[in-house]
């Protein structure tokens, strides 16, 4: 279940432009706000005309109307936003045009527009949002009109048969870096040098990978050697792990092992499960472990009871301290437990949720600046920019009072 989102009141009070010409306004990027955009987007009167799935909250291609005017969503990832909407790529897909006598979708369900992206070249992006700098990125030009509109958290997660409680940063650039570290790294108990724990991540797109490598220390655009599981889902065990395959992203090839995960729902899933035995990299079966970092609203997928088809795994997965900010058990309980720690500087893995555009004008900049005014106001896991007293000048950069 999605966490709950909070509209501060006055939300629905903030009006985005009505344009007297119909316009066509295109959102992409970051999933990690699409909720509350969403929500945002309802509260000023738009109607949810067509989307993905069973809810828009989570569609990756939405439609909205209200009167003649439209706005379309095709959630890309945080890079791929920043990329597409700088270089105004028209290769990003978006759901086809609603036409006349089409149904409209207010609730979830089926309709005609569900699996139809446009054809032909595309449009290209009004608006982007990532969960990193644009300057953390490989597309650091032209400089984007960049909106700080939200704080985004991030959490640490091990497996769900694993001892881990905790790591720092310095576990995680020998982890990530290396490949592999004893278990005995994470305990300090001797007992487990043998056994070894790997990591898990995400593909070069995702404002979630930024942010923990830049956290982390280990550069935000750096390589690293992730693993790809083999899930069971008769046993509730990952039965092999092998480095992830090559793979491309933004025309760019990256070496097997740099790749990872395109969702984080399905990273998250895959530390539900056993890892008593596993095959890695072919070689005969070993007790290993997992860890890896994901985006809040995910958490609540991995602390899930174990209740199939609606969840996977052996059960749920753990939450685990990072650099020792004491949370661990408040964090095993509730993804949202824990804002406290965020608001006084005392646990480092957030970064701002960031809204852009490159030199829209009229209408369309009317709508963005109603738009980012709307979500500033807004509170996600219990936490808003009014209510943090700390703040920081880049993604993992020192954190200061404000």
């Amino acid at each position: 279940m999605k966490n709950k989102i909070a509209l501060l009141a006055g939300l629905a009070a903030v009006a985005f432009s009505n344009p007297v010409n119909a316009e066509t306004i295109r959102l992409t990027g970051s999933t990690a706000f699409r909720a509350q955009t969403h929500a945002a987007i309802l509260a000023d009167g738009w109607t949810q005309a067509a989307f993905t799935g069973t809810s828009a909250s989570g569609a990756k291609y939405a439609i909205y109307t209200k009167g003649s005017d439209v706005i379309k969503t095709s959630w890309t990832g945080s890079v791929a936003g920043i990329q597409t909407v700088a270089q105004q790529r028209t290769d990003v897909k978006w759901l086809s045009d609603i036409g006349a006598g089409d149904p409209v979708v207010v609730g979830g369900g089926s309709n005609s527009e569900n699996s139809a992206d446009e054809t032909g070249s595309g449009t290209a992006p009004d608006i982007g949002f990532a969960d990193n700098a644009q300057a953390a990125t490989i597309f650091r030009t032209p400089v984007l009109t960049n909106t700080v509109c939200g704080i985004v958290q991030f959490r640490w997660v091990t497996n769900y048969n694993s001892p881990i409680t905790k790591i720092n940063s310095q576990q995680a650039r020998a982890l990530f870096q290396s490949g592999s570290l004893p278990l005995s790294f994470f305990t300090g108990n001797t007992a487990d040098a043998g056994k070894k724990v790997y990591g898990l991540g995400r593909d070069p797109d995702s404002g979630t990978r930024v942010i923990s490598l830049s956290e982390t220390g280990i550069g935000a655009n750096s390589t690293v050697v992730h693993w790809s599981p083999t899930l069971n889902n008769t046993t509730n065990k990952i039965t092999a792990l092998v480095p992830w395959p090559v793979s491309t992203a933004f025309g760019i090839t990256f070496a097997e092992g740099n790749g990872g995960y395109v969702s984080g729902g399905d990273l998250i899933k895959a530390m539900r499960y056993d890892t008593a035995t596993v095959s890695v990299a072919g070689g005969a079966a070993e007790e290993a472990y997992l860890v890896a970092c994901v985006g809040v609203n995910d958490v609540s997928t991995g602390l899930a009871a174990h209740n199939p088809p609606t969840t996977v795994g052996a059960g749920p997965c753990k939450v685990i301290e990072y650099e020792n900010n004491g949370d661990s058990n408040a964090l095993g309980s509730a993804a949202t437990a824990v804002a406290h720690t965020f608001v006084n500087g005392n646990n480092p893995m957030w970064s701002y949720l960031n809204c852009f555009h490159n030199g829209l004008t009229g209408t369309k900049l009317t709508f963005y600046n109603n738009f980012v005014a709307a979500l500033a106001a807004s509170v996600s896991n219990n936490l808003s920019l009014a209510t943090m007293n700390v703040e920081r000048n880049s993604d993992g950069g020192v954190i200061l009072p404000k």
